[in-house]
Formats: C-alpha cells, structure tokens, sequence
C-alpha cells in the first residue's frame, strides 16, 4: 500500500526541526484525532520496526502496525491523550524518547470507557531531517493500575 503523497508530505514537515520529544508529544496529540493514517505516519515504513503495546502485543513491521491502529480506531475512540515527564536522550541520528502517556478510551461497541496511565519508551531514527519510530515500547507502571473502568455520565 502506498502512503498518499500529502500525508508523507505532512509528517516530513511536521518533524522537520522537531527535538525527539516534540516529535514525541505531536504523537501522543495525534490519538486525539482518532486517525489511523495520521498515526501511522509518526512510523519508519521499514518491517524491521517494531511496537509493543502496554497489554504485551507485539507488533512487527510498519504493515502489521499500521493494520493494528485501523483496527483499534474501528474499535474504540481515543480522547484526552497527554505526556507527562517526557525527555529524550540524543545519539547521533538517533534518540530514545520516554514519558507517562495518560489517555482514556471508549469500547465503541460497548460504550464502556476506561482511562489508561503507562509508560512509553519510543527509539527514533533521522532519516532525511525527519524523526521516524523505529521501536516503540509501552509498558504499565508498577503501583499504578494500568487500566481503569471509568463511569458513564
């Protein structure tokens, strides 16, 4: 599949002279949109990236991570997605990025709705001035409860 010019256009200017943790927090923002493609951008093309997500799912290459996120956006809605205690580590071309990312979700099938607090570890790589994911790692916290029912209103 081939990622439409205007959304490779987009994320090229969007992390053209971004700091690895502006890259980051763009990211995290972009869940508010609820917009697989738009994510899925934040990631290198190559089939050697890798994310695993914060219930153990591992996902290998950027096709099985971009059908993970079109799946999920037609599963459930993301809101209120934020970084907290973000900093990054700069190696060359490469940075590793961490943070608490908090967001709250609703089942859409459902309309049962949870919050979520975990820790991600992100590595990146410039390729052309552009950060691009090459590994993502989320991870619940110890002493924090990683998902939490929240009451409809």
């Amino acid at each position: 599949m081939r990622i439409p010019l205007i959304l490779f256009l987009t994320s090229l200017i969007a992390s053209a002279g971004q700091t690895p943790s502006e890259f980051m927090t763009a990211w995290v923002d972009v869940f508010n949109k609820n917009d697989a493609k738009a994510i899925v951008a934040y990631y290198d093309r190559s089939e050697e990236t890798d994310c695993l997500v914060s219930v153990g799912l591992s996902f290998k290459g950027f096709k099985e991570i971009e059908k993970m996120y079109h799946q999920d956006m037609k599963a459930i809605h993301f809101y209120d997605s934020k970084c907290e205690q973000m900093k990054h580590r700069m190696l060359g071309d490469v940075a590793v990025v961490s943070f608490i990312h908090k967001f709250k979700y609703l089942i859409r099938e459902t309309g049962v709705r949870y919050r979520i607090h975990i820790r991600t570890t992100a590595t990146l790589r410039k390729d052309n001035g552009s950060w691009k994911i090459v590994s993502e790692h989320s991870s619940p916290i110890q002493g924090i409860e990683r998902a939490v029912m929240i009451e409809n209103k």
